[in-house]
């Protein structure tokens, strides 16, 4: 009913973002697997303040988690861990390798969601995961015909294999946990 393009608006993704850290990491040698303790932890940013990850909840877990359990359950102070260990600029550069072409800040927050993107690069970077690594270029118009019928322009999508197929099933594979007992979206 409004002339607002809410594919194309920039809006903070929050946790939707953390499967790009979690692709990097494991083409790092990380797996599913792989445990990182929640407990409080503090980084020296630049300007001398501390940055002190929590959870949603405010609080921490103080047990290890498996990186699958940290995705599906959107654990944040696991996630910025992770973040740390595998470099903020790692992390932003899968994600603009799976799709997303806005600035990524390389914070070690960034995990959270804590740089703008539109939803139509979340869904071409999720695409990618989906599609076993291989990235689709959207396009807006198939197709132009003229009153008879004759084609006056036509697009088809490029594709290109950015990740290997293998990490893309892992974390897809990782992603489905979401939605069983325990996960963010359990109740969808």
């Amino acid at each position: 009913r409004s002339q607002f393009n809410r594919a194309l608006a920039k809006s903070q993704p929050g946790s939707t973002f953390k499967p790009f850290l979690y692709a990097a990491a494991v083409d790092r040698g990380y797996t599913a697997g792989s445990t990182i303790v929640c407990e409080p932890v503090s980084y020296r940013e630049p300007g001398g303040a501390d940055y002190r990850p929590r959870d949603f909840q405010g609080d921490y877990h103080y047990r290890p988690f498996t990186l699958k359990e940290a995705l599906y359950t959107s654990d944040n102070v696991v996630a910025v861990k992770l973040n740390h260990q595998v470099g903020p600029a790692v992390a932003a550069s899968y994600a603009q390798r799976l799709g997303v072409e806005s600035e990524i800040r390389p914070y070690l927050s960034l995990p959270l969601g804590t740089s703008e993107v539109t939803p139509l690069e979340m869904a071409r970077a999720f695409g990618t995961l989906a599609n076993k690594g291989i990235k689709a270029e959207p396009y807006y118009i198939e197709k132009v015909v003229d009153s008879t019928g004759r084609t006056l322009e036509e697009h088809r999508s490029g594709f290109e294999q950015v990740l290997d197929e293998k990490t893309a099933y892992i974390i897809t594979d990782m992603l489905t946990a979401v939605l069983g007992p325990g996960g963010t979206a359990a109740g969808v």
